[in-house]
């Protein structure tokens, strides 16, 4: 668990008492810290033990489904599955959240858990920040992608300060994740602020430990902010040529929360 500041005040002092404006001012102190933490909103909270996707929409194929193992906590989690070869849609087997939708130039605090049996070789995304492009947009890829394959976990930051974004404008950040933790659940933390400019913030963390710690860029300057998407996407899959029975994807989602700016890590942590 990273280290927080607790709000807590400590005066010490050799001879006397504490007088009445100190005293009130750590009064007045203590009880803005304590409203502070009471104006935390989280804006969603998913652990599936309603056993529905209320609150969620599929994108890709409508397979989804609710099971009792393996979980994260509770007594039920997400799975979701992709089959190259049988599947109505190749490439994609997804759940859209529905809200919130992401503002640029807000902050957000970010929760779940997932766990992947294999992620193959050619890997795949397991979640997204999706982009809502403007009209006329010729390029951009999404502003946060968590990228999994059988060498771990990679997440790409994608960005754009112009108002029109094609191929050549658009940057791009790679971080590496560690390792996929096969068959145990992996504990993810998201902390940013969107900007297009150079006072965007992202911090992750995974199973506790921070992993990045970035300041910049980490958005695109469009009208609407991001959206999020969790599951199975592979783009080499839009087309059937060449799959096999064996081009098959799984993985669990768990412990979904989205907080606000006055939310934390211990508020969406899994």
């Amino acid at each position: 668990m990273p280290a927080t500041l607790s709000g807590a005040f400590s005066v010490s002092y050799i001879v006397g008492v504490i007088p009445i404006k100190t005293q009130f001012l750590i009064l007045l102190a203590s009880a803005l810290s304590l409203a502070s933490s009471a104006n935390a909103e989280i804006l969603f909270s998913d652990k599936f033990d309603e056993q529905s996707f209320s609150g969620w929409r599929p994108s890709g194929n409508n397979t989804a489904t609710i099971v009792n193992s393996p979980i994260r906590s509770g007594n039920y989690a997400a799975e979701l599955k992709l089959d190259r070869l049988m599947d109505r849609v190749p490439w994609r087997t997804e759940l859209r959240l529905q809200r919130p939708s992401f503002d640029i130039g807000k902050e957000y605090w970010i929760g779940f858990s997932n766990q992947i049996p294999s992620a193959g070789d050619a890997g795949f995304f397991t979640m997204q920040l999706h982009k809502r492009p403007d009209a006329g947009d010729q390029g951009g890829r999404q502003p946060l992608l968590l990228r999994a394959n059988s060498s771990g976990y990679n997440i790409h930051v994608n960005y754009d300060a112009n108002a029109m974004t094609t191929a050549s404008t658009e940057g791009r950040q790679i971080f590496s994740a560690g390792s996929l933790n096969n068959g145990q659940y992996t504990d993810w933390v998201i902390h940013v602020d969107f900007s297009f400019q150079s006072d965007g913030l992202l911090e992750i963390w995974k199973n506790g430990s921070m992993i990045v710690n970035y300041q910049g860029p980490n958005c695109y300057n469009d009208a609407l902010g991001p959206y999020m998407k969790v599951g199975i996407y592979i783009p080499g899959w839009k087309s059937r040529s060449g799959a096999t029975d064996a081009n098959k994807r799984t993985i669990y989602y768990d412990e979904v929360k989205v907080g606000d700016a006055a939310s934390s890590y211990n508020e969406v942590a899994p």
